[in-house]
């Protein structure tokens, strides 16, 4: 299985947030690439609307949550 830092979704802005606490000298956080050829654009598209979905369903959540918590106090 090959790694590859640059297929998960968001991985520029971690990357960049992890070489600036690191100072550069650690070795890079890696993930598993499913195909050595390379990802399916159309793969990686969707995965990426599904994460950006699924977090502002859990950001909704979580403010409707907080929300009702105000109100009973």
């Amino acid at each position: 299985m090959e790694w590859d830092q640059k297929s998960r979704p968001g991985a520029d802005a971690s990357r960049d947030a992890q070489d600036s606490s690191r100072g550069g000298g650690a070795t890079e956080n890696k993930i598993a690439r499913l195909t050595p050829a390379g990802d399916d654009p159309r793969l990686v598209t969707l995965v990426r609307l599904l994460a950006r979905q699924a977090a502002r369903d859990f950001i909704e959540a979580e403010n409707r949550r907080h929300a009702r918590a105000r109100l009973h106090d």
